[in-house]
């Protein structure tokens, strides 16, 4: 009953566990299998009785995965995970999208395998959210069922300066490690500018790293205004991930750029950048995006 991710489980291990049972018992099985049931006793029901589709739509959580927000939803309809280099049966591999629409136009391919026909509900957390904003531009306001941005700020104004002032006192109350952390991932990423560092990182790297590497562009992408049913969730608190900027609200930066064109809701969750998704919080979350979804 222990949860294989939660004892050290990584995609990369996932893979092999899903070829291994494939090799035993013949069942044809992919790496989101694994995330949907996690522990041996649920993965041994789903190889001697494959789960029923169900009649819910399922929700695509887009990019990176919120395990604690993944199980949330999954108590009333399906998730499906589109993550690059996930499902190794998906086609990914080297090398990956340049640029936040050819990860998104990659990401549409994959969710029209899995499931042909939309309405489509897509979650994006964090650069997720901004990838899954792109997703629902290039499928049309028609196709997206409802596209829910979880604490992401516009690729436009995620780097307003802060006054010196409140630089210097980011640095004060901003943990070492964090600060440690982000000069590390720095300098992984101005290794990765070299292709062939790049490439070796990239191999020696789990999934949660890999999407690291990705050259998303993310500064040269300019969101264009969505029309469909918009759920904007927003972390309130600060976090201090972010040293050297602040952004604005979110609905209030969504606003200022007209981005925002049809019917919408923004829920505040009293948690910052990285709680919002975990649990306790991760049910409120969760309650919202169905709420929402039974109102399309």
């Amino acid at each position: 009953d222990e949860d294989f991710f939660e004892l050290g489980g990584t995609s990369l291990k996932a893979a092999l566990v899903v070829a291994q049972i494939e090799r035993r018992f013949g069942v044809r099985l992919v790496v989101t299998d694994l995330y949907d049931a996690a522990t041996a006793r649920a993965l041994a029901a789903r190889v001697g009785c494959p789960e029923p589709s169900g009649t819910q739509d399922p929700v695509f959580l887009v990019h990176y995965y919120p395990a604690a927000l993944a199980g949330e939803i999954r108590r009333t309809r399906p998730v499906v995970v589109l993550s690059y280099g996930l499902d190794g049966d998906s086609g990914d591999g080297w090398p990956p999208p340049v640029g936040i629409d050819a990860l998104a136009a990659h990401y549409v391919a994959q969710m029209r395998r899995a499931c042909p026909t939309g309405p489509y509900h897509l979650v994006g957390y964090s650069l997720g959210g901004i990838i899954a904003w792109e997703m629902a531009r290039q499928l049309g306001d028609e196709e997206v069922g409802l596209l829910c941005v979880i604490d992401a700020h516009p690729a436009e104004v995620r780097r307003r300066p802060l006054d010196k002032r409140s630089i210097v006192r980011r640095f004060a109350v901003t943990p070492p490690r964090i600060l440690i952390l982000r000069i590390r991932n720095r300098a992984i990423l101005a290794a990765s500018k070299v292709s062939w560092a790049h490439r070796k990182l990239w191999a020696r790297r789990d999934h949660g790293g890999r999407l690291d590497l990705i050259d998303h562009r993310l500064a040269d992408y300019r969101m264009r205004p969505f029309g469909g049913r918009l759920l904007l969730i927003e972390g309130s608190r600060p976090a201090y991930h972010n040293v050297l900027y602040q952004p604005p609200p979110l609905a209030e930066a969504y606003a200022d750029l007209g981005l925002i064109t049809g019917p919408h809701r923004l829920v505040e969750i009293q948690a910052d950048h990285f709680a919002v998704i975990e649990s306790p919080l991760a049910r409120q979350v969760a309650d919202a995006i169905d709420s929402e979804i039974a109102a399309t």
